[in-house]
């Protein structure tokens, strides 16, 4: 649930309230973009999609093999459609990982909104396309049960 929670907010916090993905896109919010006076946004972005990864695929802190959710993922044999679920989300995060890239050579993702946001849409859009495979698709192929709305017996 936290892993998924973090992708989350990678996506919506660093990409999507900048250009109010959720309100249609109007109106844009350029100056809430993550490090909006260093114009480092699309840099941190990039690090924390690479770091989401790294954690997908179970590389520890030091570069050492570890045990990853795609290890656990590739063993069950589980597909969407003819391809491995692994391959899927990896081909996925190539994709909104090249999304960000592309971002990267335009200036950044202040100038972007303000000068490229359909590119700063198809970079959102292809984060969003990672949703249905890491909160839908995984959990189901690894039979864990994730409950994303507050258990209302628990106390708080």
């Amino acid at each position: 649930n936290q892993w998924n929670y973090s992708y989350e907010l990678l996506k919506n916090n660093k990409k999507g309230n900048p250009i109010s993905a959720k309100k249609g896109y109007v109106p844009l919010f350029p100056d809430r973009v993550e490090s909006f006076y260093s114009r480092q946004s699309l840099a941190l972005a990039l690090e924390s999609i690479n770091r989401h990864r790294v954690e997908f695929r179970g590389v520890g802190r030091n570069g050492n093999d570890g045990v990853g959710i795609a290890e656990f993922l590739t063993a069950t044999g589980a597909k969407k459609g003819e391809q491995l679920l692994t391959e899927v989300i990896e081909g996925q995060y190539d994709a909104a990982i090249s999304a960000l890239t592309q971002l990267q050579a335009s200036g950044n993702l202040y100038d972007a909104i303000n000068n490229n946001v359909e590119q700063v849409k198809t970079a959102y859009a292809e984060s969003q396309n990672q949703v249905v495979n890491i909160k839908t698709d995984l959990p189901a192929a690894l039979c864990v049960n994730i409950v994303y709305i507050d258990d209302v017996d628990d106390g708080d």
